[in-house]
């Protein structure tokens, strides 16, 4: 089993985004002049300064997705309207504050007032930022925001979900150096008054907490990657904000588990999970790897499957790039400054043929989903040095 030590964190933390001890790696290509904007399906967006997570949603409620990036450097996110053709705008008053170094982004309908409303983890702080849609796009901070959690040292992650059954969403974020997860209910108004429920997980669960349905039963699970201990933690939901582990869990998932996806891969609509392995920092690669723990439905998650990765994954997401009804997976690749794919089918995930995409100082968050209505997600991924956001077609788009 792999444990990271102090001098190896260090070096894994070096690169990231959302550290405030980062060395950010060098552009490798020019940034954009201030302002400036590229409304095509391809091409680069300037946001602000040090972007990091991102996220797509419809956040104007016209149907179209639009594009929300957490700016750690700048302090705020920025919010850009998709016109439902690739291209993109920036919304009225964007970017909107959003406390000292924004770093991942929650989307959902937090107040009930049918827009969504953005939830941020600061790096850094001891407070999670939460953001009220106001409706075009336009955002304001909600009534008890920024909300204090006890985290320690700090949030990383932040995830919006049902986590109690009362039909509000709220939310949960880590406290790795307690080893747990942090529950925090909604009172229906979009304010998380506390205390916050504490969930033991693995050791070490620092870059990611997921909200998902794992075992059918209509209820939202939460999983974390365990960076030190090499697994995966999956939490079932039993109702009223109660949680047990499920059987197995926690799951091998290589030697140093990053970041954690779940969704159906093969097809045989039993949910699988995908796990980005960063664990020697850029300097040490002997970590790095893309692993697969194929879905079992109530029984859980068979033994985990290594594919060839790349230099630094840091982030997985999912969505089915090519049209076919099977989820693909992006892999982010600090070292390598590009962003890879793997196409899902029956026997799980592969290296798929398609083109890795360049990220410019290297992708920091990435998300997927179908900004020009062709049927086929998209890819947004952000570059922190250039202080930009890239935009490309799906991967498996002739041209």
């Amino acid at each position: 089993m792999h444990t990271a030590t102090a001098a190896g964190l260090l070096l894994l933390l070096a690169a990231l985004p959302g550290c405030g001890e980062c060395r950010a790696l060098p552009a490798q290509t020019a940034p954009p002049a201030a302002g400036a904007a590229d409304a095509a399906a391809t091409g680069w967006l300037a946001v602000g300064r040090g972007p990091s997570g991102v996220a797509l949603a419809d956040l104007d409620g016209d149907g179209d997705l639009d594009l929300a990036v957490a700016n750690e450097t700048g302090g705020d996110v920025a919010v850009l309207l998709g016109d439902g053709r690739g291209g993109f705008r920036p919304a009225p008053g964007s970017p909107f504050p959003a406390g000292a170094n924004p770093t991942q982004l929650a989307v959902g309908d937090l107040d009930r007032d049918g827009r969504l409303d953005l939830a941020i983890a600061n790096h850094d702080t001891t407070y999670l930022s939460v953001l009220l849609g106001r409706g075009g796009g336009a955002f304001a901070p909600a009534p008890g925001s920024p909300v204090q959690v006890p985290s320690r040292p700090h949030p990383h992650t932040v995830a919006a979900a049902d986590l109690d059954g009362d039909g509000d969403l709220d939310l949960a974020t880590d406290s790795w150096e307690e080893d747990r997860l942090l529950l925090l209910a909604n009172d229906g108004r979009g304010r998380f008054p506390g205390p916050a429920i504490g969930l033991p997980v693995g050791d070490h669960p620092y870059a990611n907490a997921l909200a998902a349905d794992v075992d059918g039963d209509g209820r939202t699970d939460l999983l974390a990657p365990n960076l030190r201990e090499g697994s995966v933690s999956v939490l079932l939901a039993g109702g009223a904000g109660r949680f047990a582990p499920a059987p197995g869990s926690p799951y091998a998932a290589g030697p140093s588990p990053f970041w954690v996806a779940c969704g159906d891969v093969t097809g045989d609509r039993r949910p699988d999970l995908v796990v980005a392995n960063y664990g020697g920092g850029l300097a040490d690669r002997s970590d790095d790897g893309l692993y697969v723990l194929p879905g079992r439905g109530t029984d859980g998650f068979g033994a985990a499957v290594r594919l060839p990765a790349c230099w630094g994954p840091t982030r997985v997401e999912l969505a089915d790039l090519d049209g076919d009804g099977t989820l693909d997976a992006a892999l982010a690749c600090l070292g390598d400054h590009q962003v890879r794919f793997f196409r899902g089918g029956p026997s799980g995930l592969a290296p798929a043929a398609w083109p890795a995409v360049p990220v410019g100082g290297g992708p920091g968050g990435i998300a997927l989903g179908d900004i020009d209505g062709d049927g086929r997600a998209d890819l947004v991924a952000s570059d922190g040095p250039g202080g930009r956001v890239l935009v490309r077609r799906s991967p498996a788009t002739r041209r």
